[in-house]
């Protein structure tokens, strides 16, 4: 059980290293791995699930995207994980999803919850803030907040 635990967090850093350097189709193929396996602990099925719904976003399937980002919401609300910060790649994906089907008000929402909580418990890595700064930043861009998202980029500098 140990070693598919181990795998589910390799193959998670794996899809996020891909995802990060632009290898998109790598991403896809290895983030189910571990968002759907049974031995991966709910923090690495939600970075996994996160993960695979920003890569699935780029790749323009957002039906797929929008799937992946509830599924990992789903996992931070049933097991009450909304105070860590790895939990708040649950909320850059679903907010990014409501985005792209034109909910910006409720995206927003979405996004100020997760960003509060990055900003309350930074957390070890970088990599959760930056790409919710990012994906604010778009919905931002996409509200006509212009003023909003060159803070948030200046964040993400920074």
């Amino acid at each position: 059980m140990a070693t598919r635990t181990w795998y589910a967090v390799a193959t998670t850093a794996l899809g996020h290293a891909s995802y990060v350097i632009g290898d998109l189709d790598t991403a896809a193929r290895v983030l189910p791995h571990a968002a759907y396996s049974e031995a991966a602990p709910s923090l690495v099925r939600i970075m996994a699930l996160a993960f695979l719904s920003l890569t699935q976003a780029e790749l323009g399937q957002f039906d797929r995207s929008r799937k992946s980002a509830e599924e990992s919401m789903e996992v931070v609300e049933a097991r009450s994980l909304h105070a860590l910060p790895s939990g708040s790649m649950a909320f850059t994906a679903l907010g990014q999803s409501q985005a792209a089907s034109g909910r910006l008000t409720e995206a927003m929402a979405t996004l100020e919850q997760g960003l509060n909580l990055l900003r309350k418990n930074p957390g070890l890595s970088p990599w959760p803030m930056i790409h919710h700064l990012l994906a604010m930043g778009r919905v931002a861009i996409m509200s006509g907040d212009l003023p909003l998202a060159r803070r948030l980029l200046d964040d993400v500098r920074r």
